[in-house]
């Protein structure tokens, strides 16, 4: 049995900062994102599953590789996905679509990685959808975590990335899974809330048991159907938000692993988040002997109501 399975394309981007423009497509993406910082957490038994293109797939083993993600399963596309990220040091990223790799199916899931404890669905540009997810849900005995950043992504005329409801989808899908992670621009959209708490409770009365409404630096509240923790993050620049996301996500998932309870899983994420959100967007950085300490100091400040 696997611990973790991440379900997701990866992406190969291009970063332009006020200071420096990659030369090269970097590997990145949420489900890559995510499988890295489960490894640094220590989780050996864990798999990613996403499609990519002929021409990034050596190039993806070695990145992999370097990234200590121990397993991959790579699905065959006709091009890899990846987008065009202008970051600025204070600020969200402005994203525009690069390439595209195919929409995952069914066929495309062997038997075996059902076999997981928990199975984290985290697209980048709306290669999951309701159907695979219905078909994952009734397939396997995993707890589900689903990241709806790459649900609830949508281009413009011009290719720049917004965010969008993926015509009402979202919410169908809430009942289908364990938690769900929302990022504020998108949970304003789908809950028409622009409260926290109301956009958490929003998700878990719509079917999930835990809702995850993330506050960009801010912080996230979450909310388990009995109580909010509104959890602040402990930073001291704000530069990779994006990252910082999906590394809340895997130190949340890697914290129910370890059985710890909602505050002290929370603390762990948003302790994870911080360490990636003060790092450039043109890497992942991650310190795993940090995490203690912000850990620490971010459990003694959330509030539980």
């Amino acid at each position: 049995m696997y611990e973790i399975v991440v379900i997701g394309n990866p992406l190969y981007n291009t970063i332009a900062m006020p200071d420096i423009e990659t030369k090269e497509n970097l590997l990145s993406g949420p489900a890559v994102n995510i499988s890295h910082v489960s490894a640094k957490l220590g989780i050996d038994n864990l798999a990613i599953i996403g499609a990519i293109g002929n021409d990034y797939r050596e190039k993806m083993v070695t990145d992999l590789e370097y990234l200590g993600v121990p397993e991959y399963y790579a699905v065959e596309s006709p091009q890899t996905g990846g987008f065009h990220i202008h970051c600025e040091d204070d600020g969200l990223p402005v994203l525009s679509l690069l390439g595209r790799a195919r929409n995952l199916r069914i066929l495309d899931i062997p038997e075996e990685f059902l076999d997981s404890k928990y199975i984290v669905l985290s697209p980048a540009f709306r290669e999951i959808d309701i159907e695979l997810i219905e078909w994952i849900s009734n397939s396997t005995d995993a707890q589900i975590v689903l990241d709806t950043q790459g649900m609830g992504r949508d281009v413009d005329s011009q290719g720049m990335v917004f965010p969008s409801s993926n015509g009402g989808k979202l919410e169908q899908v809430l009942e289908l899974v364990d938690v769900v992670k929302m990022e504020r621009p998108l949970w304003r959209i789908v809950t028409d809330e622009s409260d926290p708490l109301l956009a958490a409770e929003f998700l878990v009365e719509h079917g999930t048991d835990i809702g995850i409404a993330m506050l960009s630096s801010m912080g996230s509240v979450v909310y388990d159907g009995d109580e909010f923790y509104i959890v602040p993050m402990e930073r001291s620049s704000t530069r990779n938000v994006i990252a910082a996301s999906d590394a809340f996500l895997a130190a949340f998932t890697v914290g129910m692993l370890q059985a710890k309870n909602m505050a002290e899983r929370a603390a762990f994420a948003s302790g994870a988040a911080s360490i990636v959100i003060e790092h450039s967007c043109a890497e992942l950085s991650f310190a795993q002997d940090e995490l203690d300490y912000r850990q620490q100091s971010i459990i003694d400040r959330i509030v539980i109501k």
